[in-house]
């Protein structure tokens, strides 16, 4: 059987501090889902917008894993 690949973010990142996490975990098979997730997320559990650097620290933070 072969492994699927997926892109996984686990840790939610806001208020611009990689080390607050708020348990939002997400997996999705591209990093654009991920990212939409991100967004909702942030909107609704936040009330804020993701800012640029935001984006940049999700992504930088986005791992590949196979299930």
């Amino acid at each position: 059987m072969a492994q699927d690949e997926y892109q996984e973010l686990i840790h939610c990142i806001h208020s611009g501090d990689t080390a607050q996490a708020c348990g939002f975990h997400v997996k999705a098979k591209t990093e654009e889902e991920i990212m939409k997730h991100a967004e909702l997320h942030e909107k609704e559990a936040h009330g804020k917008e993701l800012s640029p650097e935001d984006e940049k620290k999700i992504k930088a933070n986005i791992k590949t894993v196979k299930t």
